[in-house]
This record gives structure tokens, C-alpha cells and sequence, in this order.
């Protein structure tokens, strides 16, 4: 981390004797502009393989791209405006899910906005 920029990365795996494994992971990177203004960018994966009963199916899969322009009020306060490609529907599905899947319908690829306000004390 610096004055301006940030990094950062992270890896997990999780492995459970014949059962499944688990790779997840995360690199993203952030600018700040000006004093206030922040763009940044992420890149995501989770990946599980049952062992068991190897199946290729969206639901243990997540793959995403995202960028963020930020708004520091201080730093204690931020807005924050995202957009998300995501593709898999591990985390990304809809309320329906059943019903998506017995339908044939299940779309794997979601675009989310996400507008939100963090803050600590």
C-alpha cells in the first residue's frame, strides 16, 4: 500500500479427504485521483470439486470481474459505486432457483451495480 495506490491478493484452498476441494482467490488494485476520488479493480474465482461425484454444473463455480469508483468523505467515510461480471452461480443466482433449474433456464452470467456507503467509528 502506498500514499496513492494499493494491492492486494489472496489465495485459499480447502481440501477434505474424499469429499471435495476448494480454490478461491482475489487480486484487486485501487488509485486514488485526487485526495477524495478512488477508482479500483478486482478479480475473483471460487472453484469447488466435489470428489465424490465429479459434476460440471455453474452452481460450484464464480468467476468475477469488477471496478469501483469510490468517494472519501474522510477516512472513516466512503461511497462507493461498483459494477460486476460475474459468471457462475455459486454466489449469483436467483431467488427462483429451483425453479430455474428444473425449467433449463439457469442463466450462468450476471452484470450487478452496487451502490453503497461504508463506514467506521
Amino acid at each position: 500500500m502506498g500514499e496513492r495506490s494499493s494491492a492486494r491478493a489472496e489465495y485459499f484452498f480447502f481440501w477434505e479427504k474424499q469429499n471435495q476441494r476448494t480454490h478461491t482467490a482475489y487480486v484487486e488494485a485501487a488509485w486514488f485521483f485526487t485526495a477524495q476520488f478512488q477508482v479500483g479493480a478486482r478479480a475473483e474465482l471460487y472453484r469447488l470439486y466435489p470428489l465424490k461425484a465429479p459434476v460440471d454444473s455453474p452452481l460450484f463455480e464464480h468467476y468475477e470481474l469488477a471496478t469501483t469508483f469510490n468517494y472519501w468523505f474522510d477516512t472513516d467515510l466512503v461511497v462507493k459505486l461498483s459494477f460486476h461480471a460475474i459468471d457462475g452461480n455459486r454466489f449469483a443466482h436467483p431467488r427462483a432457483l429451483d425453479d430455474a433449474l428444473l425449467s433449463g433456464k439457469l442463466n450462468r452470467r450476471t452484470l450487478a451495480a452496487i451502490l453503497g456507503m461504508q463506514f467506521s467509528f
